[in-house]
């Protein structure tokens, strides 16, 4: 069945009537030539011809795809029912407009934290290497939080031996404090290997970034590189 003609179902079942009159009275009409009264010759056409309406039921069908007609079926009882309950048709619409309104907010959330890359040079080449858990009682490396935490003789090796890399970087999740004395303010911060920033492909708007030679074991006080963010809010973006 094509679909052409079930869009034009309503037309072929329009043609099917004329059709099907046309023969019962061109059946009457013999029936009346053979020497039937009228009624006896309708009548007797009807009888020979069937069910009228069975017939162009048994077309229609022929001419409908089922899932489509008993959706719009369906479709059509759902809107008389919402029609007669005006209250739980607000209800309805309300918790649907809610449901999706927070669908999207999530959405959005995960796309901006998952989905889009990353403000890095080719982000789709970042490999993150790390130790995974054989299992709860037996485990490489040390978790503390998400990821496994490296030993610096583990670092080493992977930095020294590994040839897959254009190039590798190291980091460390830690807390710093800005207050002077007193009652700690603490931030959130990164300590990172001397090429975390060439790696990435990353430039600083002022300054320099950190290179291999700042990377030394007891370099004493190394240097730090904020963010705009809060190069803006702790110092006015002084420079």
């Amino acid at each position: 069945m094509s679909w052409e003609r079930f869009f034009r179902r309503r037309c072929w079942d329009a043609e099917r009537k004329r059709e099907i009159d046309a023969y019962l009275e061109f059946e009457t009409a013999e029936n009346v030539a053979r020497g039937m009264s009228e009624e006896e010759a309708r009548y007797a056409a009807l009888r020979k011809f069937g069910n009228r309406t069975l017939v162009r039921e048994e077309i229609y069908r022929m001419n409908s795809i089922g899932f489509l007609e008993t959706l719009w079926q369906d479709l059509r009882y759902g809107m008389r029912g919402l029609r007669l309950s005006p209250g739980f048709t607000a209800v309805a619409i309300l918790s649907l407009a809610l449901g999706i309104g927070a669908n999207t907010a999530i959405f959005q959330l995960f796309d901006a934290v998952r989905l889009k890359l990353l403000p890095v040079k080719d982000p789709a080449q970042l490999v993150e290497v790390s130790l995974t858990k054989v299992s709860r009682h037996h485990q490489n490396g040390h978790f503390s939080g998400r990821r496994s935490n490296l030993t610096y003789a583990q670092w080493e090796q992977i930095r020294s031996r590994q040839q897959v890399f254009s190039g590798v970087a190291a980091w460390s999740n830690t807390q710093f404090n800005l207050a002077p004395a007193g009652e700690a303010r603490n931030v959130e911060g990164l300590f990172v290997s001397g090429d975390f920033f060439r790696v990435l492909g990353v430039a600083p708007e002022l300054g320099r970034a950190f290179t291999a030679t700042d990377d030394q074991l007891g370099c004493g006080s190394p240097g730090a590189i904020i963010s705009y963010a809060f190069w803006q809010r702790e110092f006015a973006g002084s420079p």
